[in-house]
C-alpha cells in the first residue's frame, strides 16, 4: 500500500533533522573555500583626466566633473601628470560638482566601505573642500594650508555609501575660494571610492556544507536523493522561497531564483532556498552519481567554491522534525487517516501510536532513484525497522515522490508508553540514531 505523500513531507518539515554538535560556521577570510566569500570591486568617481577644472581668476562658472564606474579595477585615481588639475589664484568663489549613478553590479552587490581623497593645497586666505554626499550623510575634506604655491598634501576621509547597491547615487562637489590674487588653490588629484562586495555564494567547506537531506550527516549523497547544502549568498536576507511557483512542464525545476546546484557540473532540482545563518538549499542529487562528486552553487552566473563529497549506493535517513528547539526529533509520518504522528502536548492535532496501528514513515536515500522527474515509482530492498528493542520487516517500502521513500509499518506492542528510538536499516546500513517514536498504551 502506498499513498501520495509528497505533500505530507513538505508540510511536515524542512528537509532533515540535525545530529547534535554541528560545527560552527567559520568567519569569512576572503578565500573561495570558506564561508562566506566576497568578490571585491571598486567604484570610482574621478575628476576629468587632465587640464584645469575651471578657469583662472575672476571666473564664477563651474565645470561638470566626469565619472568612471569601474568595479573591476580597484585603486584607480586621476592625477594631472606634470601639470595640476587646478592651479589658480584670486578667482573669488567657484564650485564644480557631479553625480554617479549605479544601476547594476555583477552578483548581489553590497557596499563594504568607502573613502574620498583629495591631493591639494591652499595659500593665503584661500580654501578648498571636497564634499561627498549620499545615503543621507555628508563627508567634507578640507585642503591644508601650505607654505608655498603649488605644494600639495593628500587628505583622506571615510565616505558614506548605501547598501545594498541597487540604487546608488553619490555626489562629489569641489568648493574653492581665493579672495585675492595672492591667495592660491592647487589640486593635483581627487577620487571618491567605494569598495563593493558582490556576495558570491559560498559552501561551508568543513564537511558540514553538503549533507544528507534526511539525516544531515556529512556526505552520504545517493543519486536521486535529497541533499542539504549549507553556506552563504544563496538568497537575499529575509527571503525563503520554495519551488511552488516554478514551471514543472518539463520536469522538476533545475534553478530557483537564479540559483543552481551543480553535481559534477550537472544541475540538480532545487526545491527550497532558506535564509538563515547559515543559509540552506534543499536540492535533489542527479541520477547516476558514483565515486567522487564535486558540488558547486551558482547564483546569477556567479559560482561558489567547490566542495567534494562521495556518492553512496544507500544511506537510509528518516525525514523528521522538531517542535521543541531540537530537544526531540519525531519522524515525518502519518496514520492511515492522515493524522500526524507526534506528541499532542507539543504538536496539536497529532497523536501517539498504539499497538496495531499502521504508520506511514517517510525516508531519504534508501537506494539510487530517478532524478528531475515528477512521476516516480518502485519498491526497494527489504527495510528493517527497529523501535526500542523490537526489530521487524516493514510491510512496504517504495519510492512515492521525487527522492521520497515511503515505509509502511505495523506498530508492535510495548510494555509501557513513551518515546522509543526508531531506526531503519537497508542493505546493512542504519539510519540516524536521534529520532524518537511516540508510543502510548
Amino acid at each position: 500500500m502506498r499513498v501520495n505523500s509528497w505533500c505530507v513531507l513538505i508540510g511536515a518539515s524542512i528537509l532533515g533533522c540535525a545530529e547534535p554538535g554541528i560545527a560552527a560556521v567559520p568567519a569569512c577570510s576572503g578565500q573561495n573555500d570558506v564561508y562566506p566569500c566576497a568578490v571585491a570591486g571598486v567604484l570610482l568617481v574621478n575628476s576629468k583626466p587632465a587640464g584645469q577644472l575651471f578657469a583662472n581668476a575672476g571666473t564664477s562658472a563651474g565645470q561638470v566633473v566626469s565619472f568612471i564606474n569601474d568595479p573591476q579595477n580597484p585603486g584607480i585615481s586621476v592625477t594631472s601628470g606634470s601639470s595640476p588639475l587646478l592651479q589658480a589664484g584670486g578667482f573669488g568663489t567657484v564650485s564644480v560638482n557631479g553625480s554617479v549613478s549605479l544601476g547594476t553590479v555583477s552578483g548581489q552587490a553590497s557596499i563594504i566601505g568607502g573613502q574620498g581623497s583629495i591631493a591639494c593645497g591652499v595659500t593665503g586666505n584661500a580654501s578648498l573642500t571636497l564634499t561627498i554626499t549620499g545615503a543621507g550623510a555628508t563627508t567634507t575634506l578640507n585642503c591644508p594650508k601650505m607654505s608655498s604655491e603649488g605644494a600639495v598634501a593628500t587628505v583622506t576621509g571615510q565616505a558614506s555609501f548605501p547598501t545594498p547597491v541597487s540604487s546608488f547615487v553619490q555626489t562629489a562637489t569641489l568648493n574653492a575660494t581665493a579672495p585675492t590674487r595672492n591667495d592660491t588653490v592647487t589640486v593635483t588629484a581627487y577620487t571618491v571610492q567605494a569598495s563593493i562586495a558582490a556576495n558570491a555564494p559560498s559552501i561551508i567547506s568543513d564537511g558540514t556544507g553538503v549533507i544528507n537531506g534526511g539525516s544531515y550527516a556529512p556526505g552520504q549523497i545517493v543519486s536521486g536523493s535529497w541533499v542539504a547544502v549549507k553556506g552563504a549568498g544563496f538568497t537575499d536576507s529575509g527571503v525563503t522561497v520554495d519551488w511552488s511557483n516554478s514551471d514543472f512542464s518539463h520536469g522538476l525545476p533545475m534553478s530557483l531564483n537564479g540559483v543552481q546546484v551543480l553535481f559534477n557540473g550537472e544541475p540538480g532540482a532545487v526545491w527550497y532556498l532558506i535564509d538563515g545563518s547559515p543559509q540552506q538549499i534543499n536540492v535533489q542529487a542527479p541520477a547516476n552519481l558514483n565515486s567522487s562528486v564535486s558540488v558547486q552553487v551558482v547564483r546569477n552566473q556567479v559560482g561558489s567554491n567547490t566542495v567534494t563529497t562521495t556518492a553512496m549506493q544507500v544511506a537510509p535517513a528518516i525525514f523528521c522534525f522538531t517542535l521543541d528547539a531540537g530537544k526531540t526529533f519525531y519522524p515525518s509520518a502519518v496514520f492511515l487517516d492522515g493524522t500526524r504522528l507526534g506528541d499532542p502536548a507539543i504538536f496539536p492535532g497529532a497523536r501517539k501510536a498504539k499497538a496495531g496501528d499502521i504508520v506511514l514513515l517517510f525516508a531519504n536515500s534508501l537506494e539510487p532513484s530517478p532524478a528531475g522527474v515528477v512521476s516516480v515509482s518502485g519498491t526497494t530492498h527489504t527495510v528493517t525497522v527497529t523501535i526500542g528493542s523490537a526489530s521487524f520487516s516493514a510491510d512496504y517500502s517504495g519510492l512515492v515522490a521525487p527522492g521520497e521513500f515511503q515505509i509502511n509499518l505495523t506498530v508492535p506492542p510495548f510494555a509501557s508508553s513513551g518515546n522509543f528510538p526508531i531506526t531503519i536499516q537497508v542493505d546493512g546500513v542504519t539510519s540516524q540514531m536521534v529520532v524518537q517514536f511516540p508510543y502510548s498504551n
